[in-house]
């Protein structure tokens, strides 16, 4: 069954074969035990932090299976719903994917609740093994690659009809190059408010205060935003709920132990806030949606 990847090595669309990945020229790939595909080719000089560390996946997965991002997974899938409702019938199904999926929580929160009849597929992308194995044991019906974002996605040129970015890195060129051409990309940033209540230390790294009009900025050449959503809610944290939120992100790594024992003992109120922008390619122009309000 042939599929919308591509093989790493000679980029020709890769079939699935019983327990592997294999294209034309008879590169091979082995799906692993757990379901997933390892795209990601060796001989490089691996990074001191390859993607989320195994404490960061399990902190983020505990802390959003409790349902603190659930409204952001919500507005997630009513933006991606109104577009499915205005899809011509004249255009074929294709697949939906998630480039720096992490541990699958979005994918399969969509998988779940979007009509049988959307996308041809779910796909999910991220440079982390350790995320990608998490993901697939969990997540049987999508299908879970480990590939580097910065270099070629392994997808199709056009094979893609959604492509999602949720507080992940980005690659414009490699968007363009991958999304169809009446299809969407939608992308998730914190807001200026995201975790304003936290102490100074607990934090997040590199919060940007024009983080918004950056993004819009980087994928100009090739996408217009269409549709802007901004959401902001809070969220009380008992301390284990809070010490998971702290832990799953990458300031984690810079926190020393004296100061993640010090959380708060008690409750207390944080602040998320979302921006969730969705382009589409400049040159496409079969059909808009319509704003969310």
């Amino acid at each position: 069954m042939q599929t919308p990847l591509i093989c790493p090595v000679c980029s020709e669309r890769l079939a699935r074969l019983e327990n592997s990945f294999k294209c034309i020229q008879g590169h091979s790939f082995d799906i692993a035990r757990e379901g997933y595909v390892n795209l990601r080719l060796g001989g490089k000089k691996q990074p001191k932090y390859l993607g989320d560390a195994k404490e960061m996946l399990q902190a983020r997965r505990l802390f959003l299976e409790a349902g603190h991002y659930q409204p952001l997974a919500g507005a997630i899938q009513a933006q991606l719903q109104s577009y499915l409702a205005g899809w011509p019938e004249w255009l074929q199904p294709a697949p939906l994917a998630e480039v720096g999926c992490g541990e699958g929580y979005y994918l399969g929160w969509l998988k779940e609740r979007l009509p049988e009849e959307g996308p041809l597929g779910y796909y999910g992308v991220d440079i982390s093994k350790a995320a990608i194995r998490l993901a697939a044991r969990r997540y049987r019906e999508i299908n879970f690659v480990v590939a580097d974002l910065k270099e070629k996605i392994p997808f199709a040129a056009g094979s893609i009809a959604l492509l999602l970015n949720i507080f992940a890195p980005r690659n414009g060129p490699e968007f363009e190059r991958v999304l169809a051409q009446e299809g969407r990309l939608l992308v998730v940033i914190p807001g200026p408010d995201h975790l304003a209540d936290l102490p100074a230390r607990l934090k997040p790294l590199g919060m940007e205060a024009d983080k918004r009009q950056r993004l819009v900025e980087q994928l100009n050449p090739a996408f217009r935003l269409l549709v802007e959503q901004r959401l902001n809610y809070t969220i009380n944290l008992e301390p284990e709920g809070l010490a998971n939120l702290i832990q799953m992100t990458p300031n984690y790594r810079h926190l020393s132990p004296d100061q993640i024992a010090g959380l708060e003992p008690a409750a207390i109120p944080v602040t998320v806030d979302f921006n969730i922008l969705t382009f589409g390619k400049h040159q496409d122009k079969t059909f808009c949606v319509a704003p969310t309000r």
